[in-house]
C-alpha cells in the first residue's frame, strides 16, 4: 500500500490582501496598481517599511486607511 501524499495550500500573502480589498468593495485587478502595493508588503516580508510603503499606496488609490493597514498586514502574514 502506497501513502497519500497530499500538497499543502499554495501560500498566497500578496492574494490575501487584494481579496480582503475585493470585500471591501475595492476593483483590484490582478497585476493592477493595488496588487502591486500588496506585493510590496509580501516582499518585504512586513517590515515597517514595507508596510508603510503599502498602505501609502493604497491610500493614493483612494482605499481608506482603515482598509490599507489590515490589508498590507494580511499581505505580509507570514
Amino acid at each position: 500500500m502506497l501513502p497519500l501524499v497530499v500538497a499543502g495550500p499554495a501560500q498566497a500573502w500578496s492574494w490575501d490582501c487584494q481579496q480582503y480589498l475585493r470585500h471591501k468593495g475595492y476593483n483590484v485587478p490582478v497585476g493592477g496598481e493595488a496588487a502591486k502595493a500588496c506585493s510590496i508588503a509580501e516582499d518585504g516580508e512586513g517590515s515597517a517599511y514595507s508596510l508603510d510603503i503599502c498602505r501609502t499606496r493604497l491610500e493614493a488609490l483612494h482605499v481608506k486607511n482603515k482598509y490599507a493597514v489590515p490589508a498590507c498586514k494580511k499581505g505580509a502574514a507570514r
